[in-house]
Parts: C-alpha cells; structure tokens; sequence
C-alpha cells in the first residue's frame, strides 16, 4: 500500500468513526437531511484524532505549506470545535482545513449518513457545466428535465451570485501546490467526489436544497430570466 493510499484510507475512516452516530438512521431517506449534533466532546475527539493520524501517517504534510501555518490551521478548527456544531458544519470546517495542506488526495469524505442520503435525494445541480473565471455555462443535460441549451449562463443559485458561491466553495478544495488553476476543473468534475467539487461541498455550505432556483441568460440574450430546477431524485 502506497503512502497516498494509506492516508486516504486513514482519512475514510476517519470520518466514517467521526459521525458514526448516524450510522443508525431510520432507513427510510427523508427529503430534507436532518442534521446530527455533536457534543463538543466528540468533536474535539474527531478532531484530535484527525491531526493524530495527518501527523503520524501524511507523508507530504509540510511539503508545501509550514508547519507554522498546519499548526495554525488546527488550532483554528479547534477553537471552533469548542461549541456544539453540526456534522455537516464539521465535514465544512474538516474540508477548509484540509484544504490548507495543498494536498489533492488528502479530502474528506461524507459520512455513512450523508452519503446514504445524498444516494437517494441527490443534490446535484440538473446540468453539465463548464466554468471561465468564475462563471458557469451549461454544457449539457441530464436528459430528465427541460434542458438548459448549451452556453447558458448561470448568473446566480437560490439568490446568491454564482461568483460569489464558488469563491466560497473552492477554499475547501484541496489542490496539489499552489497551482489554483486546477480548482476550476475539480469544481466542474472530480471522479474521486459524487459528482463534483461543486455538488458535494454546495449543500455544507448553502443547505440541502431539493429545488434549485437559477437566475440565467440564454445564447444570444443579455437579460437575465428565472428558471427553477429540481434537484435529482431517486425513489
């Protein structure tokens, strides 16, 4: 097993102990994810043993960034583990400071609970898309719904700028160096997340949403319309 390897495969269960809790929810999938509460007892616990296993185990940790600045970054998570927080605000907090190591296989995954749930109501944006400096244009459909015609522009989701939502989410993407570049393409597709580095960390960020409200400008248009999207559903 390669280093890489193990601390992916660290890191997985990891998380899978962190919220196990979850592990015992009713099996029929609700339509809105009902968040667990953590203790911060078992959050600091998850935490501690997050940073047990990226210090003993990581075989690149410093490679790029200071051991200064990891350490600040624990500390940081730390803090804001002190009080009561929700699994899917520490998968968030988990993610961002992950994000720091500039390490492309160094991630967090969903919980069993999470995942379970995101099988079934499958928060994912309806369309294919491609994004030029921060700015998202379909590139195709899923074949389920009404199709966006290819080279829509999505100028905003469920009211927030589209700009402005994927500033958010691309600070927890983990990326090798200090390429950033790269970011844009993982927020468009990564076969190592269900769907995206855009789907999966969109809802910890905004909220498991079912219905997607987009504001948007077709081919050939300049002013923006509105159009609501249902997200994926799997009976």
């Amino acid at each position: 097993m390669s280093a890489v390897t193990k601390i992916a495969t660290i890191l997985i269960s990891f998380l899978l102990m962190c919220m196990q809790m979850c592990a015992h929810a009713a099996t029929a999938i609700p339509l809105t994810y009902g968040e667990m509460m953590l203790t911060s007892e078992q959050a600091r616990a998850d935490v501690m043993l997050l940073r047990v296993a990226l210090e003993k185990a990581h075989p690149g940790l410093y490679r790029y960034v200071p051991k200064s600045d990891i350490d600040a970054a624990f500390d940081k998570l730390e803090k804001r583990v002190k009080t009561l927080i929700t699994d899917a605000d520490l998968y968030g907090e988990i993610s961002l400071m992950l994000a720091t190591i500039r390490c492309d296989h160094t991630k967090v995954e969903f919980s069993g609970a999470m995942m379970k749930y995101r099988r079934n109501i499958l928060t994912y944006l309806p369309f294919w898309f491609k994004l030029f400096d921060h700015h998202i244009f379909v590139f195709g459909g899923d074949g389920t719904q009404n199709a966006l015609p290819r080279g829509t522009e999505i100028m905003a989701i469920n009211g927030q700028p589209v700009g402005t939502v994927l500033k958010r989410i691309e600070r927890a993407i983990s990326v090798d160096g200090f390429a950033d570049a790269p970011r844009q393409s993982k927020l468009a597709a990564d076969i190592d997340l269900m769907g995206s580095d855009f789907d999966q960390p969109y809802p910890i960020f905004y909220g498991f949403a079912l219905q997607f409200k987009l504001s948007i400008v077709m081919p050939g248009e300049t002013q923006a319309k509105d159009r609501d999207s249902s997200c994926y559903y799997v009976s």
